[in-house]
């Protein structure tokens, strides 16, 4: 074979192999409600990788939010309460910690961790004690929680 021969495909197996990936990585999209579309864009941009796991309104009772192992699609699916959500209308940081939270167990497999700090702190947002209860412990530790989700 000749230098020339050799040239000419390696271009053909580069774009052969582009196109590989990009098929390899395409599947559905997760079905996101529009409402939380902007946390889980929050979620994606502090993690480094694209959420997979569908995020949607259902009714539950007891939770305000909840990660389904396998949703019919097969794919992990965020259950968020909509009477929660409406309660939580104006506050921004308690619907961050929510998502964030559930996040946490869907994507990062995360369990619930009522560890607690010297401080008498929680060590992490995956704790179960709720939102309502924690939510000016995360506003006011946001850096160092999002350090402990995302690099433990």
């Amino acid at each position: 074979m000749t230098p020339n021969a050799k040239r000419r495909k390696a271009p053909f197996f580069a774009v052969l192999m582009a196109a590989a990936s990009l098929l390899a990585g395409c599947g559905p999209s997760p079905e996101v409600d529009t409402e939380f579309t902007p946390y889980v864009r929050k979620f994606e941009d502090e993690a480094g990788f694209p959420v997979t796991s569908d995020v949607v309104f259902r009714e539950l009772d007891g939770f305000r939010g909840y990660c389904y192992p396998k949703g019919e699609d097969g794919r992990k699916q965020i259950w968020i309460d909509p009477e929660s959500w409406r309660e939580m209308a104006s506050d921004e940081a308690a619907k961050e910690l929510l998502m964030f939270h559930e996040l946490g167990h869907c994507e990062l497999s995360r369990p619930h961790d009522n560890t607690r700090g010297d401080d008498g702190d929680y060590v992490s947002i995956m704790n179960g004690a709720g939102v309502t209860s924690f939510v000016d412990e995360y506003v006011q530790n946001r850096a160092k929680y999002l350090n402990e989700l995302f690099n433990r």
